[in-house]
């Protein structure tokens, strides 16, 4: 019997554009597979959740905490 061996390399690229740079986010996989001569295969798995979190404002004031403008919190109970 003839075996084979698989040799394998996958990846998923996205690309997200921001204000002042741009992001490639890469999530890679690699392995080998034995079969026989004729023997078909399946690989999967490869899974994600993009999440994407926008922040909007005035740049730099956006950054600044609440108390930096005099700004109180009143608690009310």
């Amino acid at each position: 019997m003839e075996f084979i061996d698989v040799q394998y390399k996958v990846e998923k690229s996205t690309f997200t554009t921001g204000t002042t740079t741009s992001i490639i986010n890469k999530t890679q996989a690699s392995g080998s597979l034995t079969l026989l001569n004729g023997e078909e295969g399946y690989i999967g798995g490869m899974y994600s959740n993009d999440n994407e979190v926008v922040r909007e404002g005035v740049p730099l004031l956006k950054d600044l905490p609440w108390w930096v403008f005099g700004l109180r919190l009143s608690i009310w109970i």
